[in-house]
């Protein structure tokens, strides 16, 4: 038997942790959005329907951050990639840092937007939407997760109209940085050149990461679905999953990818029933250099 007793003033403080909490569909509508500048991102999708969260960008002002694996536009979409790149930390964090992130959507594969949220001193709560209720804080910020869909979380949400002005001063500065002059010849250069040419409707996928972040710098001119293996963090596998993909449409479809992840899966055009819809770009960037 112990002959001292344990004490509140004797016990080790417990650490301070993050609590993140979950929330049904049914508690949504008792949320509080406020004036607060809110950002949404929008990762990996395939084509979930907007029209709620259009009309929650239209009465809270929110801009909605996207890339080319979101498979979004509207009048509240902006593509930040190549505005970030350009920023500096103290310019994000007074004019561009929310207070409210909300992410839905898989995965992203924004570099410069992650690194100007991990880098920031300003305080933001992330809020996740998802059917699944997977925990995803990538910015390690995240308070609340919502297990629902995301047409349900946006048509929910208890909001009145905002007077802040924080999609347009997203839309106007990624207005100043629509493109790069005088690049080089390079895998940038190629980017730039062929989002003004790949044809209206096509199929495009990146081959990993460094497809994905160089062409996310730029806009296509033409409404196109976009794909990458991004999820897997690797360079296996790229060209078989777009092959599979190019035999079930009939679309045009478009592998943009680099030598050393060409090499890894060249195997694969040797699979029968390939279509005369595939158009592989092979570009040589010195076993994956970026």
């Amino acid at each position: 038997m112990l002959d001292t007793e344990l004490t509140r003033d004797s016990a080790e403080p417990l650490p301070q942790v993050k609590v993140i909490k979950r929330y049904g569909k049914d508690e949504i509508s008792g949320l509080e959005i406020g004036n607060r500048r809110v950002l949404v991102v929008v990762g990996e999708n395939r084509g979930t329907d907007d029209t709620a969260l259009v009309n929650f960008a239209s009465r809270t002002n929110t801009a909605i951050y996207v890339n080319h694996l979101s498979n979004m536009q509207n009048d509240y979409t902006v593509n930040g990639n190549l505005l970030l790149t350009c920023l500096t930390q103290d310019e994000f964090d007074e004019t561009f840092c929310p207070d409210i992130l909300i992410s839905i959507g898989g995965q992203t594969g924004d570099y410069p937007f992650y690194h100007k949220l991990a880098e920031t001193g300003k305080q933001y709560e992330h809020w996740r939407v998802s059917e699944t209720g997977d925990i995803a804080d990538t910015y390690d910020h995240l308070t609340k997760v919502f297990e629902c869909s995301a047409s349900e979380f946006f048509s929910s949400v208890d909001v009145t109209g905002s007077e802040n002005e924080y999609f347009r001063v997203w839309k106007d500065a990624v207005g100043k940085y629509v493109s790069v002059n005088d690049l080089p010849l390079s895998a940038a250069f190629v980017a730039q050149q062929m989002c003004q040419l790949i044809p209206e409707n096509s199929y495009v996928n990146f081959s990993i990461l460094n497809s994905l972040r160089t062409w996310n710098l730029f806009s296509f001119k033409n409404r196109v679905k976009c794909f990458c293996n991004v999820g897997a963090f690797g360079i296996d596998g790229c060209m078989s999953t777009f092959l599979g993909q190019s035999v079930m449409v009939d679309n045009l479809c478009y592998l943009f990818v680099g030598d050393l992840s060409f090499f890894y899966d060249m195997n694969s055009l040797g699979i029968r029933h390939i279509g005369n819809n595939v158009r592989i770009v092979l570009l040589n960037n010195n076993g994956g250099i970026e």
